[in-house]
């Protein structure tokens, strides 16, 4: 892993109180907006999870990222499950469209 030290930056702290205590650490994402400017997030106290699983299907699941956005998954999949490439994309595409009827409204 490579070291890198920025001198004399902004930094933001994003945090679930007003004030750091002196050597207190807290867990969190830091993020570089700029050469000169991070953003520090602190995570959610006692989250459970990183990226909560919003669906599963057979051959793949749906999380959502801290962010908001969503991530399709795949699940391992072996080739001799299935008698054909046509049935794992039929498969996938049925996935697809069960997740989509289940989490919109």
């Amino acid at each position: 892993m490579k070291s890198q030290i920025y001198l004399c930056v902004d930094l933001k702290a994003m945090t679930q109180d007003t004030h750091f205590r002196p050597q207190e650490s807290r867990t969190g994402v830091l993020s570089m907006q700029d050469e000169d400017n991070f953003i520090f997030y602190e995570a959610q106290p006692n989250q459970e999870r990183r990226n909560p699983r919003l669906w599963s299907g057979k051959t793949l699941n749906i999380s959502q990222k801290p962010d908001g956005s969503l991530s399709v998954n795949f699940k391992p999949i072996r080739l001799d499950d299935l008698s054909s490439i046509n049935l794992l994309v039929a498969q996938i595409h049925f996935d697809l469209l069960q997740a989509q009827k289940d989490l919109l409204p």
